[in-house]
């Protein structure tokens, strides 16, 4: 194995290579395990975040349903109709004559 090598005297570069079959062999081990487990954790991550948006999606779609029937059964129903102001003021003078008698 290499010593680690000095580039300057406050800087020290460590090189990692294993240099023997037998380190290789463990280098590439550990490298396929930590893929492995980083694709295992990224999959995890991906499925939860799959299970969190679907809670989601149905709490919006549940809350507007219900909204919904609620909002239907309070509509309050009425008639109206259009008065000028002409007949609204004959109609008050017509009915302060009658409550003069």
């Amino acid at each position: 194995m290499k010593q680690p090598t000095l580039k300057r005297s406050n800087e020290v570069v460590i090189q990692v290579v294993p240099q023997s079959r037998l380190g290789r062999a463990f280098a590439a081990i550990t490298g396929i395990l930590l893929l492995a487990l980083w694709l295992f954790f990224f999959t995890l991550f991906l499925v939860t975040g799959a299970v969190v948006l679907a809670a989601v999606i149905a709490r919006v779609i549940w809350v507007t349903r219900h909204t919904k029937a609620h909002a239907s059964n309070e509509i309050i129903e009425a008639e109206y109709s259009v008065e000028n102001k002409e007949s609204k003021t004959k109609q008050s003078r017509t009915d302060r004559t009658f409550s003069d008698d």
